[in-house]
């Protein structure tokens, strides 16, 4: 039971709380703090009540407001990082995806040496939250393996999730999901001209021509950047 003496002590702190939400909800939860809040029971939140009003305020906190770009660069993912190999004379050195513009763009530096059209997630707007939301994840990942026996026609693996991604699913109790690819267009489908619209569970879809290009240009551990 909340006693007047905590209720004098927590006034204020909530009030301070819920007046600075509006600059909370521009900033990045820290990655320490969500593993801290992640595992904080119930039980021991409501015995808290400052506790209890600042998991609150987090828990109104706009995920696109959390998946704000640039990302710092966190280097996690659900496998070992990929090694990064020096690209070669004439491959890209990163991948730009820029999401509104349904394109994606194989860089030398900042300039574009190849350019195609995709296709998103059925879910296409904003960042993946979890597990089958159909949407494609934004922030900055690597290319850190290819599949060469793919039920599309090859596929590159994005290293979503990553460290923050996963503390982020933790926090709303739900699991991240994964397995994003850059991949062509399924191997069952012929002629195999690229289906129209976002269609992919959350995947990056190209053109069979365009997935022969990209596998060739890129090299394990290329970095990738999605941009809304």
């Amino acid at each position: 039971m909340i006693t007047p003496l905590s209720n004098r002590w927590f006034a204020p702190k909530a009030i301070q709380i819920w007046t600075r939400l509006h600059a909370f909800e521009r900033m990045l939860v820290s990655e320490d703090a969500l593993a801290s809040m992640s595992r904080l029971s119930l039980t021991k939140t409501a015995t808290h009540p400052f506790l209890l009003a600042l998991l609150l305020a987090c828990s109104h906190t706009s995920l696109d407001a959390m998946s704000m770009l640039p990302l710092p660069t966190l280097g996690h993912s659900t496998t070992a990082a990929a090694p990064l190999s020096p690209p070669a004379s004439g491959m890209a050195d990163r991948v730009v995806v820029k999401k509104g513009e349904r394109r994606l763009y194989l860089m030398q530096g900042d300039r574009p040496i190849r350019s195609y059209p995709i296709a998103l997630g059925f879910k296409p707007t904003g960042h993946k939250r979890q597990r089958g939301d159909g949407r494609t994840p934004e922030g900055r990942y690597q290319l850190d393996w290819k599949n060469p026996q793919s039920s599309f026609h090859k596929s590159l693996h994005v290293s979503y999730p990553n460290q923050r991604d996963r503390m982020r699913a933790a926090f709303r109790g739900v699991a991240a999901g994964g397995m994003i690819m850059i991949h062509g267009q399924p191997n069952r489908r012929r002629p195999p001209d690229p289906i129209e619209g976002d269609w992919t569970q959350g995947c990056i879809a190209v053109s069979n021509e365009a997935i022969d290009d990209i596998w060739r240009l890129t090299a394990s551990g290329t970095p990738i950047e999605i941009l809304p």
